[in-house]
């Protein structure tokens, strides 16, 4: 068995171990940053439930996760049927253990009407309280990532889902979900999510990071001690991986973004390059995204380039098993990995609540090596203030004066040399 090239024997000492423990145990927790492994190993342990035929489920944060871990098992071994986002899989699974209840039924009767994905908590509860114990485990087998994220009600449900349970998560970021209006059913930190699920006694911490180098982690932290200044997890330094400092980039505006991410991809046309923007509600904003697709579109053909874009309603998904562009909102790419990040207007973020921040801290987490912050004016967004007064912790470019393409190659080759000699 193996996934993406690893095999089992190429694990490390506390991977195997977590891994064979959940042979021994009803219910495991595995708690990690950024590129510690967690979903990894949790790919590995239903790989092995599925050889064993068991009935197996995995709960994912996004539609994009679901098919990157698919990328990584293969499509033929996992079939998309054995893995939702928890919004796509609850309204199944309670039609499928209250009793004369229809996937029609759940909507109508716990849905919040005009609230997406809020549910009345209340009544569902009150219905599963009529279901035997026994009925409500549907599952052998059931894996839940980004925990962190998943109402308290819902853990109720999901911990006695199934016989077997193991659960992923991480502490560094922001515990709960700011989508949800209803804050009071949010977990507040890990106790409280070990708590629910019965895990106390049964978790493991993973501390290496083995995706982000050493400059990576360092700014993704800086971000991530905004919202979480106490974190002990955010103050060790987890990453042993030396690479290059990340980027400031000063640009004459997005179209000159454009034309620099297709040169870079010029340059490197075997990386996966994913380009980031913030999560808005705000139609001006909105605008502009759709605006920069639009023309990222003039410079790639969707049909022969790979080239993925999400937003809103519209979507272009060829999947994460090739080469490309990876065009997606913050919130989009939890989870995921690309070989560079490009975060555009780095200007126009804001810290507003500590969500904001907390996705600036997951989508600097993205990158295995190559990460820049692109912005057009130096004197807006409190965002560009901190990383200013981390001087030491980037390279700063001025490429307004930059006009053509071949002069955008010229410059990402000399940062791209500069890099290497890091």
């Amino acid at each position: 068995m193996q996934i993406n090239g690893v095999r089992f024997d190429d694990l490390n000492p506390i991977q195997k171990r977590i891994l064979l423990e959940m042979d021994k145990r009803d219910r495991l927790a595995v708690i990690g940053g950024p590129g510690t492994g967690k979903t990894f190993i949790a790919i590995f342990a239903i790989l092995k439930a599925l050889e064993n035929k068991n009935n197996s489920f995995f709960l994912v944060y996004n539609k994009n996760l679901n098919m990157y871990i698919r990328k990584l098992i293969g499509h033929q071994q996992f079939p998309e049927y054995l893995a939702k986002t928890y919004h796509a899989w609850l309204p199944g699974y309670l039609a499928s253990v209250i009793p004369g209840f229809s996937l029609k039924k759940v909507q109508d009767t716990f849905a919040i009407p005009g609230k997406t994905y809020e549910y009345n908590w209340a009544l569902i509860e009150e219905a599963m309280g009529e279901v035997p114990m026994d009925k409500r485990k549907l599952y052998d087998f059931l894996f839940v990532d980004e925990t962190q994220d998943i109402p308290l009600p819902l853990l109720h449900i999901i911990k006695n889902a199934s016989k077997k349970l193991m659960v992923t998560f991480d502490d560094s970021q922001k515990i709960g979900n700011d989508y949800f209006e209803d804050q009071k059913h949010q977990p507040s930190d890990r106790s409280e999510i070990l708590i629910r699920l019965d895990l106390t006694d049964s978790f493991f911490d993973l501390t290496e990071n083995y995706r982000n180098t050493q400059s990576i982690e360092r700014v993704a932290k800086l971000f991530g001690e905004y919202f979480k200044p106490n974190a002990f997890s955010l103050k060790q330094e987890t990453s042993k991986l030396k690479g290059p400092l990340p980027n400031l980039i000063k640009v004459s505006n997005l179209s000159h973004v454009v034309r620099m991410i297709y040169a870079d991809f010029s340059l490197n046309p075997t990386s996966q390059i994913g380009v980031l923007f913030a999560n808005t509600r705000l139609e001006e904003d909105m605008k502009r995204y759709i605006a920069f697709k639009n023309e990222l579109k003039t410079w790639f053909n969707p049909n022969q380039d790979v080239f993925f874009y999400k937003l809103g309603s519209e979507a272009y998904i060829k999947g994460f098993d090739q080469p490309g562009i990876y065009y997606m909102s913050m919130n989009s790419a939890k989870g995921l990995e690309f070989d560079k990040v490009y975060i555009i207007e780095t200007d126009r973020l804001v810290f507003d609540n500590d969500h904001q921040a907390n996705l600036l801290y997951v989508a600097s987490t993205r990158s295995k090596r190559n990460l820049s912050f692109v912005y057009e004016q130096e004197e807006v967004g409190p965002v560009l203030a901190l990383a200013f007064n981390h001087s030491l912790y980037f390279n700063r470019f001025d490429a307004t004066k930059q006009s053509s393409l071949e002069e955008d190659k010229a410059f990402l080759t000399m940062i791209e040399r500069m890099s290497d000699g890091e």
